[in-house]
């Protein structure tokens, strides 16, 4: 997924994941014959609901596959880009991103990173000419580069590790929920 560093484009990311992981999900709940329950669970109005609602609504109904979704939550880990960065505040967004995207929906997105932003990318469009062969050593194709390298190295990997998923935000302690140690300082 890319995004870029505004509210509106950061919630429609939060959505997209959600909608991929109950395509997912979804995918899982067929092989049981519980599509339907997820169909009328997808079909509410309002926002799409996010893969901890799923797994809870499926592990009420059908506690069989609770196992199946913890692992689907575990290993579900979508990509995301920061496009257009422009301050530090925004090169920061992306990792913000991830921590809420764990926090509140459950899933542990992979950041490959950020591509900030450069004026020689409007000049490239404007003059019809792709951007990495007008201006090779620009921000943009070096933000560009380090990011395709994230993708070639995570390809020769095999499958990611699942990650553990914390608990949700009403079972979380003090200390989990501002992701600090028990024994750091007051600081």
């Amino acid at each position: 997924a890319v995004t870029v560093a505004t509210p509106d484009a950061v919630e429609a990311t939060y959505r997209l994941f959600c909608a991929v992981y109950l395509s997912s999900a979804r995918r899982t709940v067929v092989r049981s014959g519980r599509a339907q329950f997820l169909d009328d669970l997808a079909s509410r109005p309002g926002r799409p609901p996010t893969p901890r609602q799923v797994n809870r609504a499926i592990g009420e109904a059908a506690p069989e596959l609770g196992e199946a979704m913890a692992r689907l939550s575990a290993s579900f880990r979508p990509q995301l880009i920061v496009n257009q960065t422009r301050i530090k505040a925004d090169e920061a967004l992306g990792e913000a991103m991830v921590s809420a995207t764990i926090r509140w929906l459950g899933i542990a997105p992979h950041l490959l990173g950020g591509i900030g932003w450069d004026d020689n990318v409007w000049l490239s469009l404007r003059r019809g000419l792709p951007l990495l062969v007008e201006f090779p050593r620009s921000r943009a194709c070096r933000d560009l580069e380090l990011i395709v390298r994230r993708l070639m190295n995570s390809d020769s990997r095999e499958l990611p590790t699942p990650l553990p998923i914390p608990p949700a935000t009403e079972e979380q302690n003090l200390y989990e929920l501002l992701e600090i140690y028990p024994g750091a300082s007051e600081e």
